[in-house]
């Protein structure tokens, strides 16, 4: 195999593959490096804004077949409180609902850029302008000029660019989540997504019924475990929704990364990027297609306009990103009263002043919570 690249690109997502289609549009000989087997299931209830799908039909061409799930659009979203207390708010404008493994291998085979998949990186030495990869436990070896790590929520390509930064400032903010799949009954409309800001929950429960199935995901302490987290989301739906007949499909972990929400970004090193949520961008509802799909295109850009120019070029990137990613810290505060396309000045308006404020401020506790 021919083994040095202009660019390695580490993680097959959208950051991945929207940084690879910027730099392989741009004549840059890229590898895209992905640790699974395409297409590989994610703790993600994939429902992208409009926005997001404009940007990636756009950069990427039409869809595939399948990508679109049931239903394809999504309205908005629904809030609950405790004590049976909810209010529905519309998007702008109507989002997409898409089938993640399928969405994600549309983008990493569209981009341009060599795929190899299944391979993942066991090594890595960084120079100034030169990138050594090595490969599945040293069967395999490549070499780039340049480096972006788009490689997921723990990312463990940050542990070895930044090792302090990512045990000090990133690692304390990655919260586990558990995602429970399941055939059930449940008096909701599918075209909104619900978010439970419950008195019993550290965090914000989140729930969607896409393809038939009801999806409940919690993201809890380490400490404490997933089950009394779930069993209290559940309760909740049995009470307020009608959840009956519930019958277990599948289970699925993963790890949420929230370091960005308490202003812990981490942009790279010298020759060396991150985009997404490797480098903690995440809106204020924890969603992050849409901040890694135009990350991903800032660090290709910022790679191609800094060739030949005498800057370091993860200076360069961060310059250019700066501005988005305070943008999306403002989401997790009250500074900031769009969240996620959500104007949240709109929630409980016949609601009595102290009551909503309360409501408001459990809320963004919730979103922030790490």
């Amino acid at each position: 195999m021919e083994d040095y690249f202009d660019v390695v690109v580490v993680g097959a997502g959208p950051a991945g593959a929207s940084a690879a289609q910027a730099l392989s549009a741009s004549g840059f000989k890229t590898l895209l490096l992905e640790k699974e087997y395409l297409p590989r299931r994610k703790t993600c209830a994939g429902f992208i804004p409009a926005a997001a799908w404009d940007f990636a039909v756009e950069h990427f061409g039409e869809p595939d077949p399948g990508i679109l799930a049931d239903p394809d659009r999504l309205k908005g979203i629904r809030f609950c409180f405790d004590r049976g207390i909810s209010t529905r708010v519309d998007f702008p404008a109507p989002g997409y609902s898409v089938n993640r493994p399928d969405f994600d291998r549309w983008l990493a085979t569209r981009c341009g850029a060599r795929l190899r998949d299944g391979v993942e990186v066991s090594g890595l030495e960084l120079e100034r302008f030169h990138v050594r990869l090595t490969l599945n436990d040293g069967e395999d070896e490549v070499e780039a000029t340049h480096l972006v790590a788009a490689d997921g929520a723990a990312s463990p390509l940050l542990g070895v660019i930044r090792p302090e930064f990512h045990r000090t400032r990133a690692k304390p903010y990655h919260w586990p989540v558990m995602v429970l799949q399941m055939q059930a009954e449940l008096d909701w409309d599918p075209q909104y997504l619900g978010l439970a800001a419950l008195g019993e929950l550290p965090a914000l429960g989140r729930f969607w019924v896409k393809n038939g199935l009801l999806s409940l995901a919690v993201r809890y302490t380490r400490g404490r475990g997933w089950e009394g987290d779930m069993d209290a989301l559940r309760r909740h739906l049995r009470r307020n929704f009608g959840l009956a007949h519930e019958s277990l499909e599948s289970r699925l972990a993963g790890c949420q990364n929230l370091m960005g929400a308490h202003d812990a970004y981490n942009f790279g090193a010298g020759t060396a990027l991150l985009a997404g949520e490797a480098c903690g961008l995440l809106n204020g509802w924890g969603e992050g297609i849409y901040a890694a799909l135009r990350s991903g295109e800032i660090a290709g850009r910022a790679l191609v306009d800094s060739a030949g120019e005498r800057v370091t070029p993860h200076i360069f990137y961060q310059s250019r990103i700066a501005a988005y990613a305070e943008e999306l810290r403002r989401e997790f505060t009250r500074s900031h009263h769009l969240v996620g396309g959500i104007d949240m000045q709109r929630l409980f308006p016949e609601m009595h002043p102290l009551q909503r404020r309360r409501l408001l401020a459990l809320l963004y506790r919730k979103l922030r919570s790490a």
